[in-house]
């Protein structure tokens, strides 16, 4: 097997908030951000959600990318 094709397929931010009804955070995820994202602009994003949210945004996010691999000699998955 080797590796056909590789599909970019975003990424999925999560911000985590603490408060006094959540003192070991809340999250909360986006999916299907861009991953060519920069750092300028995840900082403004946080900075928005920290005005928008209750609680106190965490110093730590998550940024997971996706990445659809096709392989050659593999065999497809039907979809759910």
């Amino acid at each position: 097997m080797k590796v056909a094709m590789k599909t970019d397929k975003g990424a999925r931010l999560q911000f985590s908030f603490t408060s006094e009804d959540y003192p070991k955070g809340k999250n909360y995820i986006f999916n299907n951000a861009v991953s060519g994202y920069n750092d300028d602009q995840l900082t403004t994003f946080a900075q928005a959600l920290d005005m928008l949210v209750e609680g106190s945004l965490s110093d730590e996010i998550a940024v997971l990318a996706t990445t659809k691999v096709i392989v050659e000699g593999g065999t497809e998955q039907p979809q759910a």
